[in-house]
This record gives structure tokens, C-alpha cells and sequence, in this order.
């Protein structure tokens, strides 16, 4: 996204320059502590995945709301290096890191911030080890344990135990628990699915402490599933990230939580009856599994999204709609669409509070 151009603090809505990406302060802050004082009461706690909207400004407001466990997680290891720059001091890292050049730069975070990763081959945790060792750091270790339909994790009871035991006995490793790997069919499921897939995790992690070794961290969940997760004996945290912001993908399944942010576009052409054009197209509205949905025209369609324009069906909308109007989409994948952003306009009862840098977006590494 190119800079756009700003408006002063105090600016409608309707003034925002479009395409923009907004986050409702009301509604952000109301969802936070919906979430968050939900685990207050349980022995698990809430990582916040920052991961989702990459903006450190928006993970300080989280980590304002109790419920949490101190620290935070992320994708990536640049995402890490973006939020440990402003201040976190506790971070995992659920992505792999397997080349040299991402284990370096982990092991320099790692000599002035803690960092959790993600660990499910011995290969990997060989080379974690040894460059983790050479520099004099130590890397906290959660393995991965594979989920019904996941893409990644141990799925052999037994590989995962020999892999705790290689944890503890390697320099510049500190084994501390297990993940459970995400699993995107494990938001439709139903909550006793839900519950029974984290038989594996738990098996796991039975069969390490038989063996002596005491198991920290025992981490499953996400936004869909938080509140059936954190009810579970021996699960003790829960790594949810879009439930500040919410999005069309998970309002079907929580949806007491409010759609905190959302992109504005303009209307910018009616080339026939029943038919708009806006300018919030691909580069802005995030759709790699789904398409987002208009707020305030709901019973509008989008028939498509081109690189720099949305075509709207509006045959069953009863409101008159003219050039230069606004268009509040809600996006399908709110992780996706923030990453389209260079800047986060904050607003609170439809006047522009401040500007918000997106830091860690496009930190892919």
C-alpha cells in the first residue's frame, strides 16, 4: 500500500481517504475483554497470535487485559524481531525455522527476549541446537504434535518422545511443552471433534511425564475454539489471534464478538441498474479462501474482486446508493487483509483517533 493521504485526528469516517483499513477502538476493546476475562477463571491462559493484525501498537492494547500468560506469538521470525523492537519480551514463533540464516537471527533475539519455537524433526532440532549453542543462547523448545487433517507435526507417540529426550539432553535447548499443529478443518468441526482431537496432544504428553520429564506448556486452540479448549484438563494455553479484530470466517462460530475491523472503500461508478463499482478490489480486501462481506449494504453481493475493484450485485438492496459512498467490508481473513496495510486508522464513534503503523507487515522470514 502506498502512503495515503492522512487526515487530521478528528476526521469522520466518511472523510477517510479509500481504500483504508479501520479497527473500531469500541469494538476492539470490547472483544479483548470478552476474551480475556474468560480465562481468568481457567488454568488456561491466552497467548495472543499479534501475527494476525502485525501492528505492536494494537498487541499493547491486548496485553493491557488480564488472561494472558506475559507473552505473545507469532508466524514468523522477522514478525518476532518487529514486536521484541517495540518492547515484547516473551515470544514463540510457530513457524518453522530451518535455514541457518533464520536460526541466527532467532538466536540474536533470543540474547535479549525469550523465544519459544516450534520443533517436529530431530534434523531441525539438530541444527537448532548447534547454532543455538555456538552463539551461548538457549531456545525454549514446544513440539509440535500433528492434528486430524494438520499439515505439519509428530503423529508417532514414540518419535515425539525421543525427541523431548534429544531436547534435554543438547545444548542451547530447553524443552517446555507441546503445540498442537493447526488445523484450518477444526473451526467447522462439532465441539465434542473438537474435543477429540486433542486426544493425541494429551496422550503425548502423558507418555513424556510417565518417563520423568515434567511437560510446562501444553498449547492447542485458536479464536473458533478458545472457549472449548481452555475448558480442557491439562491444556494451559491457547494461541488465538483474530477474536480482537474478528472476521467473516470466524463470526459463525463466535458470534457474540464484534467485527472490530473492517476496510472502507468508495463507491466509484453505477455502470447500470443493480450494479456498483468500488475501488477495494484484491490488494486491499484479502480473499484467498473467501470472499468479504459489506456491512452496511448486507444484502448486497460481490460478484468478484479485480486487482483494484469490487463488483457489487445490488438488485436486492432497498437503499439508494450513489457515487462517492462508502463501502465497509468486513474482510473473510483478517490476517490476510491486514497484511495488505501499510497503516491501521484507529477510530472511535466515527472520528479517526490516531494512525497506526502496521510494523511487522510483509515480514515473511
Amino acid at each position: 500500500m502506498e502512503r495515503p493521504i492522512f487526515k487530521t485526528i478528528g476526521s469522520k469516517v466518511e472523510e477517510i481517504d479509500t481504500p483504508a483499513l479501520l479497527v473500531d477502538l469500541d469494538a476492539f476493546e470490547s472483544n479483548i475483554q470478552s476474551v480475556h476475562s474468560y480465562f481468568q477463571n481457567q488454568e488456561a491462559k491466552i497467548r495472543p497470535f499479534v501475527g494476525v493484525h502485525r501492528c505492536p501498537a494494537l498487541a499493547n492494547i491486548q496485553m493491557q487485559y488480564s488472561g494472558h500468560n506475559g507473552g505473545v506469538a507469532v508466524g514468523t521470525v522477522s514478525q518476532a524481531e518487529t514486536f521484541i523492537a517495540n518492547g515484547f519480551q516473551d515470544t514463540l514463533i510457530t513457524g518453522k525455522l530451518v535455514t541457518a540464516d533464520k536460526i541466527q537471527l532467532a538466536c540474536s533475539l533470543a540474547q535479549r527476549a525469550s523465544i519459544t519455537v516450534t520443533v517436529d524433526s530431530q534434523e531441525n532440532l539438530k541444527d537448532l541446537s548447534g547454532i543455538a549453542s555456538s552463539r551461548g543462547v538457549t531456545l525454549s523448545v514446544l513440539i509440535e504434535i500433528s492434528s486430524p487433517n494438520g499439515f505439519t507435526g509428530v503423529s508417532d507417540s514414540q518419535y515425539a518422545l525421543d525427541l523431548v529426550k534429544k531436547v534435554t539432553e543438547y545444548d542451547g535447548t530447553d524443552f517446555q511443552g507441546l503445540i498442537l499443529a493447526y488445523s484450518p478443518t477444526m473451526s467447522g468441526i462439532k465441539s465434542d471433534e473438537v474435543i477429540d482431537s486433542l486426544k493425541p496432544l494429551l496422550d503425548v504428553k502423558s507418555l513424556i511425564e510417565s518417563n520423568g520429564i515434567p511437560v510446562n506448556t501444553v498449547s492447542a486452540g485458536s479464536t473458533s475454539n478458545y472457549d472449548l479448549i481452555a475448558k480442557v484438563d491439562g491444556i494451559n494455553q491457547v494461541t488465538a489471534g483474530a477474536y480482537a479484530l474478528m472476521d467473516v470466517l470466524n463470526s459463525e462460530y463466535q458470534s457474540s464478538l464484534k467485527p472490530a475491523a473492517m476496510v472502507v472503500g468508495t463507491v466509484g461508478s453505477l455502470p447500470r441498474d443493480g450494479l456498483i463499482i468500488g475501488d477495494a478490489g484484491m490488494k486491499t480486501n484479502g480473499n484467498d479462501i473467501g470472499l468479504p462481506r459489506i456491512m452496511n449494504y448486507p444484502d448486497a453481493e460481490i460478484m468478484y474482486l479485480s486487482a483494484e475493484h469490487c463488483n457489487i450485485i445490488t438488485t436486492k438492496v432497498k437503499t439508494p446508493i450513489s457515487r462517492g459512498d462508502k463501502l465497509f467490508f468486513q474482510p473473510y481473513d483478517v490476517g490476510v487483509t491486514a497484511n495488505l496495510f501499510d497503516f491501521i486508522m484507529l477510530i472511535k464513534d466515527g472520528e479517526l483517533q490516531s494512525i497506526l503503523d502496521v510494523t511487522a507487515r510483509g515480514r515473511y522470514r
